[in-house]
């Protein structure tokens, strides 16, 4: 029943939110049939969360078939913004050889993204999936980026994204 109206719903953020919401507590019998909703949704960035969402629900082999479906689009998307968000929605499901490139390459990419306020952003969500050491560095690329955001309002957004993942020292003076 759940199902029937996640699929009716036209906005697909709620369709893949909705999915979020319920894929741990439907039975094995019904996750092929959120795996149908969540390729349906047309907006890329939205099918890609909820595809990451279904995968680990799945069969070992098609499960790895979604997760590769769902990096394909994510390396497709050309708005600075959802590349990066999108990839690091992935990596916790992926296996770390793979893991590991794919947020090299996201990395990479956020780190040549042109808005200091996409540049930060990207950076501070990529930060969680980082080992320790690097995890400091990045956050400290993000925190110097956002001197350089033109609007105050997106400044404020910035740090907001990045005190919660700042150690204590450095929460302080940013704070």
């Amino acid at each position: 029943r759940c199902l029937s109206m996640i699929q009716q719903k036209s906005d697909d953020n709620d369709r893949s939110e909705s999915l979020k919401l319920i894929v741990d507590d439907l039975p094995a019998i019904l996750v092929q049939e959120a795996l149908n909703i969540a390729k349906e949704i047309k907006d890329v960035p939205h099918r890609i969360t909820a595809l990451a969402t279904v995968a680990p629900h799945l069969s070992e082999s098609l499960e790895e078939q979604v997760l590769q479906e769902a990096l394909s689009a994510a390396l497709e998307l050309k708005q600075e913004f959802d590349h990066c968000h999108r990839l690091a929605t992935l990596a916790p499901y992926l296996d770390e050889k793979l893991k590991k490139g794919v947020l090299q390459k996201a990395l990479a990419d956020a780190r040549e993204t042109s808005t200091a306020f996409y540049r930060s952003e990207n950076l501070a969500v990529l930060a969680p999936h980082l080992d320790e050491k690097l995890r400091q560095h990045v956050l400290q690329e993000a925190l110097a980026a956002v001197p350089d955001i033109q609007h105050k309002d997106k400044q404020v957004s910035a740090v907001a994204a990045l005190a919660p993942q700042l150690s204590t020292n450095a929460r302080k003076k940013v704070l």
